[in-house]
């Protein structure tokens, strides 16, 4: 039987919360959420090398704090959950770290093998872009569908690689402007576009007046992440990704 969701306000996507903080930061949240999974096939790992013990995230008051270390993950789904629960606290208007979880959040999407992390993934996904567009006023011009084959992606995300080991923020803004109208490569590679895009921001953060630029392109790979998960195997979270995604898309696209 199929689950019918309600859908929720744009509003209410927006400001989804996350786990209060617990002490961790969120580099090292996104270590330990690929630290507990096989890198081949995402599936689940133990031990794993973790910035904290797993009760951390666990529990208000953990027995064991400290860090980092090896630790067994007794369970597994419990401590994904956490983790994904704290990674939706993520500053979401902060380029860097928001395009870095998102990249994340959809390996979880797109491929764990667990349904309800799959629509916690997706839940927190929409939270990030339901900001960019209610509280950034960010918007897209149109919707590019389609994969892109003629290497123009490539070409804008290399402009905007050079463009950053120069230091040149213009060239930056431009090539991210770019990469947020083009058609999007397959789900791997917009998540690794994605992925180096944030990490470089971390490194030589952009403008003020340029951030829309990268929410712009970070929106349009959300909403294709969605699109992918709209048509899961699994009919609860296919359905999840569908009404999030409608309602993104009636917001998002310029009249």
């Amino acid at each position: 039987m199929r689950i019918r969701l309600a859908s929720p306000g744009l509003a209410l996507l927006a400001l989804l919360p996350g786990m209060a903080s617990c002490g961790v930061q969120t580099v090292d949240a996104i270590r330990d959420l690929s630290a507990i999974h096989d890198p081949n096939d995402w599936s689940p790992r133990s031990p794993a090398q973790l910035s904290v013990p797993p009760e951390v995230y666990l529990t208000d008051r953990p027995v064991r704090t400290g860090g980092p270390g090896v630790f067994e993950v007794e369970d597994h789904r419990e401590l994904e959950a956490s983790i994904l629960s704290f990674l939706g606290g993520t500053q979401r208007d902060s380029p860097a770290l928001v395009l870095e979880t998102s990249s994340w959040l959809a390996v979880e999407l797109l491929h764990d093998d667990y349904p309800e992390a799959r629509v916690q993934a997706a839940a927190i996904l929409s939270s990030f872009a339901g900001y960019w567009i209610e509280e950034q006023g960010v918007r897209l011009d149109h919707l590019a569908e389609g994969n892109s084959h003629d290497g123009d992606f490539s070409g804008a995300l290399t402009d905007f690689m050079s463009a950053d080991d120069e230091r040149d923020s213009d060239g930056r803004a431009q090539a991210l402007a770019r990469l947020a109208h083009l058609p999007l490569p397959g789900d791997a590679a917009t998540i690794r576009a994605l992925a180096g895009v944030g990490r470089r921001l971390g490194r030589m953060p952009l403008r003020a007046d340029n951030e829309p630029q990268a929410f712009r392109f970070a929106l349009r790979c959300v909403l294709s992440f969605l699109r992918a998960g709209s048509q899961d195997r699994d009919p609860t979270v296919a359905e999840a990704c569908r009404v999030r995604l409608g309602l993104l898309e009636s917001h998002a696209i310029r009249p």
